[in-house]
C-alpha cells in the first residue's frame, strides 16, 4: 500500500486542481517546455499541464510557424521519439474504473520534413495494440479502457515508418454504466463520432459534453436528408451513453417520401465493429425511428448521432500486478530511466533492460530477475524490492547503497536470507556484514565507498605494511542466497 501512495502522489502532485474543469481530467500538453508551466485553455475551460512527470524520454519540438494558425494551443508543441522502439506516457488511474484516453498527433511540419504522408506508427494500451497512427490521415484516437492498476501506460511504437510524436494525452474519467461494452477484459477504439444536423461547429466537446468526447459535425450537403434543429429540448439523458443535449438537439432525416437514411463508412476486413445510433423525438408526433421506416410511421426515419467503435483484443500476457507496482515504485523511488516504461515483461521486445520474467499461468508474467549493476543508484536499499515475492535473483552491485537489508527481504520465498563474500558471515539485516549460509535465489550488492585522497593514501599504507600479504578486494560483493 506504501508504494501505491508513493507512486500515486508523484504523479497526481503534478496536476494541482483546475477549477471550471470536470474531477479527473489529465490533460497533457506534450513538448510543452516545463518552465512554460501549466495554462487553462480558456475557450474550454481544460487545464493542461508539460508533460515531464509522465514521459522519461523524447525530444520537443513546435510546429512549422506558418502552420500555426487555426490550431488550438495544446497543437502547437510536439513531443517525438527518435530512440528507442517503444516510448510511453504514464497515466495515473484507479483500478477498475472506465475511463476515455485521446491521442492527438498533429504533424505541422515540425521536423522541416514535410513527410506525414509516409508517416506511420502503433499505439498500445498496456501491452494490447490500439491503432495505428497515420498523421496525413486523421490526427485524434481514442480508446475507451477499465483500468486495471493505478496507472496506464499508453506506449507509441516505432514501426519503422517514421518517428513516433504526439501533440496531446488526455485521460477522462467515465461513469461506470457508460458504454456496457467496455470491461475489464475488452476495450474499444473510436472510428467515429459524429453529430448530424448541426450547421455551425466543426467539433462539438466539453464543456457541452461533459465528458469531453470529440463529436465531428457531419457534412449533411446530401440531398436526400433534411437537417432538422430545435432550440427547446428537454431529454432525460440515457445512462449508457450520455448523449448530451447540445448533440441532441440537431438531427438529420430523409428527405422527400424517403423511407431509407444510409450511414456508410469504409469497412476494413477484420475489425469487429460497435456501432451506437443516437435518436431524440423532438418533433409533435407519435412515430417509430428505424434506419429503414415501418409501414406504421407516419414520418420518415430520423438521426442525432452516431459512433462506431471496434474492439481491442486483449490477447497478450501482462505482468503480476503487484510486481508491476513494486517495480515501478523502485524505478521511481532511485529516478532508474533506462528503457523502463510500459509494462515490464511485455511484448517481450520491449521487456525492461535488466529484467527477466517467467510466464505462470493464465498469460500472467512474473519478475523473477533484475539486474540494476552499475546504475548509479543511491540511498538504502528499498524496500519494495520485498514485494517482488516471485524475485529470484537481484543484482545491486557497482551501486552507492547504503543502511541495513530489509528484515523481509530475507524472508523472500520462505528462505533466510545469508550472505558470502569471501569470508562467511551472516548479514541479514545488518549493516556490518556477517557470515551466511548458502541458499537457492541470489541478490548481489555491492558497496562502493567514494574515492577520498585520504582513504587511498590510508590504503596505500595498509598495503605496505602488509606486505606480501595478500589482501582482499576494497569492493566487496555481497551475494545472498535463498532456498525453497
Amino acid at each position: 500500500m506504501a508504494l501505491l501512495l508513493f507512486f500515486a502522489a508523484f504523479l497526481l502532485a503534478a496536476v494541482p486542481p483546475a477549477a471550471g474543469q470536470r474531477k479527473g481530467f489529465l490533460s497533457i500538453d506534450c513538448g510543452l517546455e516545463a518552465d512554460s508551466g501549466a495554462y487553462t485553455d480558456i475557450d474550454r475551460g481544460i487545464f493542461y499541464v508539460p508533460d515531464g512527470p509522465y514521459v522519461d524520454a523524447g525530444e520537443n519540438h513546435e510546429v512549422a510557424a506558418d502552420l500555426k494558425e487555426g490550431h488550438i494551443r495544446p497543437d502547437l508543441t510536439i513531443r517525438s521519439f527518435p530512440s528507442g522502439m517503444r516510448n510511453c506516457y504514464t497515466l495515473p488511474t484507479d483500478a477498475g474504473s472506465k475511463y476515455l484516453v485521446r491521442v492527438v498527433a498533429v504533424y505541422g511540419n515540425y521536423d522541416g520534413k514535410n513527410n506525414s504522408v509516409g508517416l506511420q506508427f502503433n499505439l498500445h494500451i498496456g501491452t494490447n495494440y490500439w491503432d495505428t497512427v497515420q498523421p496525413g490521415r486523421r490526427p485524434v484516437y481514442e480508446a475507451l479502457f477499465v483500468a486495471w492498476g493505478s496507472w496506464a501506460p499508453v506506449c507509441l511504437v516505432n514501426t519503422g515508418q517514421g518517428t513516433p510524436f504526439a501533440s496531446s494525452v488526455e485521460l477522462r474519467p467515465l461513469g461506470s454504466e457508460l458504454y456496457p461494452a467496455v470491461m475489464a477484459n475488452q476495450s474499444i477504439r473510436l472510428y467515429t463520432r459524429h453529430n448530424l444536423g448541426s450547421t455551425t461547429a466543426h467539433v462539438t466537446r466539453y464543456p457541452n459534453d461533459p465528458f469531453d468526447r470529440y463529436w465531428w459535425h457531419q457534412d449533411t450537403n446530401n440531398p436526400m436528408w433534411e437537417n432538422l434543429t430545435t432550440t427547446s429540448i428537454n431529454i432525460k439523458l440515457e445512462s449508457s451513453f450520455e448523449v448530451p443535449a447540445a448533440i441532441l438537439k440537431d438531427a438529420v432525416q430523409v428527405a422527400g417520401n424517403g423511407t431509407i437514411l444510409n450511414i456508410k463508412w469504409q469497412d476494413n476486413t477484420g475489425r469487429q465493429f460497435a456501432v451506437f445510433l443516437h435518436f431524440a423525438d423532438f418533433q409533435d408526433s407519435q412515430f417509430n425511428v428505424t434506419l429503414a421506416a415501418t409501414a406504421e410511421s407516419v414520418l420518415p426515419p430520423m438521426l442525432n448521432a452516431y459512433e462506431i467503435y471496434t474492439l481491442i483484443v486483449h490477447d497478450t500476457p501482462t505482468t503480476f500486478q503487484q510486481d508491476v507496482d513494486a517495480i515501478w515504485a523502485i524505478k521511481v523511488e532511485y529516478g532508474i530511466k533506462k528503457n523502463w516504461m510500459g509494462d515490464p515483461c511485455f511484448p517481450s521486445q520491449f521487456k525492461w533492460d535488466g529484467v527477466e520474467c517467467r510466464n505462470t499461468t493464465d498469460n500472467i508474467l512474473r519478475v523473477i530477475s533484475i539486474d540494476l549493476s552499475n546504475s548509479n543508484l543511491h540511498g538504502v536499499i528499498s524496500s519494495n524490492f520485498t514485494l517482488l515475492t516471485a524475485l529470484e535473483y537481484l543484482n545491486l552491485s557497482g551501486n552507492q547503497l547504503n543502511g541495513p537489508i530489509p528484515d523481509s527481504l530475507c524472508k523472500l520465498n520462505e528462505g533466510s536470507l545469508v550472505f558470502s563474500y569471501g569470508s562467511n558471515g551472516d548479514v541479514c539485516n545488518k549493516t556490518n556484514l556477517p557470515r551466511s549460509k548458502k541458499r537457492a535465489a541470489t541478490l548481489a550488492i555491492s558497496i562502493a565507498a567514494p574515492v577520498l585522497v585520504v582513504v587511498s593514501l590510508f590504503i596505500t599504507y595498509l598495503i605496505w605494511r602488509a606486505k606480501g600479504r595478500s589482501n582482499s578486494a576494497l569492493v566487496t560483493l555481497l551475494v545472498f542466497r535463498y532456498t525453497r
